[in-house]
């Protein structure tokens, strides 16, 4: 039984590369991922508010293809979903895989557009790890081709807790905590609440960090890109900042 664990960031190509392996293993084997509960009727409708749910169906599908013999492959991975493995494959002949994703390594075709929306760019935390994925978006990016992107301000990350709902089916709580070098925060998430009858609950912590736009307006300008100064004061209550870059 061979676990195989997709890591990266959104739009790195972790779908992608699960297909690929997928279509070349002679093994019968069960793609799961938490963007599958926002796919409705053929389009994708992302809520946050709902990803504690959506993670619980993909440890849910996770799990009862483990116990129907599947080899797995997890595109987004909870906490739980490790552990389970490892309970389900004590004593088996069983391994865990891991693939990383990095944007820097993205390499599926040139587009129009490339969006790095939900913070996306605050997960690279080295100037080398940010640079390094800039440059790689902007080479898959075609000539007049637009790079929209957001990047969380000083308010987000001085706000500490971001969600606090709590109800009596529903619970979300996001906190962010400073870790007192080179802007890096912690981000953590924990959902729980009773969904279609059973209870689920989900846990999340990673590393974010606040970039200055000044960083990225160099970045970008140094590849070949331009702010086209245009506003999106309909986004102006996110605590982030928006913008659209075009290629020369």
């Amino acid at each position: 039984m061979l676990v195989t664990i997709m890591r990266g960031h959104s739009g790195s190509g972790k779908s992608t590369k699960a297909i690929e392996i997928k279509n070349n293993s002679d093994v019968e084997t069960v793609i799961v991922s938490a963007d599958n509960f926002f796919i409705k009727k053929g389009k994708y409708k992302f809520n946050h508010n709902m990803l504690g749910l959506a993670h619980n169906e993909c440890y849910n599908r996770f799990v009862k293809a483990l116990e129907q013999g599947y080899n797995v492959i997890a595109v987004e991975k909870s906490i739980g979903m490790l552990d389970e493995f490892k309970r389900k494959s004590d004593g088996q002949n069983s391994e865990i895989e891991i693939h990383n994703c990095p944007i820097s390594e993205y390499e599926n075709g040139k587009a129009d557009l490339a969006i790095a929306l939900f913070t996306v760019l605050s997960y690279s935390i080295t100037e080398y790890e940010l640079s390094n994925n800039i440059e790689n978006i902007c080479k898959y990016i075609n000539p007049d081709g637009y790079f929209f992107f957001d990047l969380p301000s000083t308010v987000f990350f001085s706000a500490g807790r971001l969600t606090n709902i709590n109800t009596n089916t529903f619970r979300r709580l996001v906190e962010l905590t400073s870790n007192n070098e080179n802007d890096i925060y912690t981000y953590r998430e924990q959902c729980s609440g009773i969904f279609n009858g059973q209870k689920f609950s989900y846990e999340d912590e990673f590393k974010i960090r606040y970039w200055e736009i000044s960083t990225l307006e160099k970045l970008l300008s140094e590849n070949g890109f331009y702010d086209t100064l245009k506003s999106f004061p309909q986004f102006s209550s996110t605590g982030s900042t928006y913008k659209l870059y075009k290629r020369q």
